[in-house]
């Protein structure tokens, strides 16, 4: 099963459903017509803050999981991830916390509506994914096509795993 979105409210639908348990409208409507193979890569890689709706045909799979992302072996980044059926996003939220201490207001003004991209990892370009021990905890690595790797570390590992297998990616 595989989520939608609804191109009348925008609510998440099974694309088993017949039509929107929100508004009612058909799913057989909805912009469907495009696999996720065919999507415009440059509508993603133009994006520096996560909006999945700002592409034909993305939809969320797995919503704001709590995640870290190892840049190095002592620079570590701490945000969310999130799935798609197009790709993995890492947002960030480092300098959230200046904003907050210095001036509360400020920071409430100049909070996005969508959070600012530091990482995306097209599926398609996802060679294999490795699990690497990190102290008492496990960090997974995705190699992708271009030779590069990058290792998160994903609060419910096991949804990540069950939700990419169904997209072909396997990891042990």
């Amino acid at each position: 099963m595989a989520l939608i979105k609804c191109d009348e409210c925008g609510e998440n639908v099974s694309d088993k459903a017949k039509s929107c348990p929100n508004c009612g409208a058909p799913v057989s409507t909805f912009a469907t017509d495009k696999p996720p193979a065919e999507l415009p890569e440059n509508e993603i890689h133009r994006q520096k803050e996560f909006n999945p709706w700002d592409v034909t045909g993305e939809y969320v799979i797995i919503d704001k999981v709590r995640a870290s992302y190892f840049k190095s072996a002592i620079n570590v980044d701490w945000g969310r991830a999130y799935l798609t059926n197009f790709r993995i996003v890492f947002c960030g939220e480092s300098g959230n916390l200046m904003k907050l201490a210095a001036v509360p207001v400020f920071a409430v003004m100049t909070a996005s509506a969508f959070p600012k991209i530091h990482l995306q990892i097209l599926l398609k370009d996802i060679l294999s994914v490795e699990e690497k021990r990190y102290g008492f905890s496990k960090k997974t690595v995705f190699n992708t096509t271009d030779g590069k790797r990058y290792s998160l570390q994903l609060d419910d590992s096991a949804s990540w795993k069950a939700r990419l297998a169904e997209f072909g990616i396997i990891w042990p």
